[in-house]
């Protein structure tokens, strides 16, 4: 859903989001919004980013049984 914020600038809604990396290390950020047309999906590829890589590292190793 696209809405317009206090600004004027357009605010758009999404409601499922899934970040991935491929096999080249690239992180492809999946967007999905439902809307009274039906469900639109985008696959943005944002390239490598330490920042994810290290976020991911972290998360693995707190949900890891120890």
């Amino acid at each position: 859903m696209v809405e317009e914020s206090p600004s004027g600038q357009a605010v758009m809604r999404v409601d499922d989001v899934l970040l991935s990396r491929d096999e080249r290390g690239t992180w492809l950020i999946d967007l999905k919004v439902r809307s009274a047309g039906g469900d639109r999906s985008l696959q943005i590829p944002i390239g490598k980013h330490r920042a994810i890589d290290r976020l991911a590292w972290e998360l693995r190793r707190s949900e890891s049984p120890s």
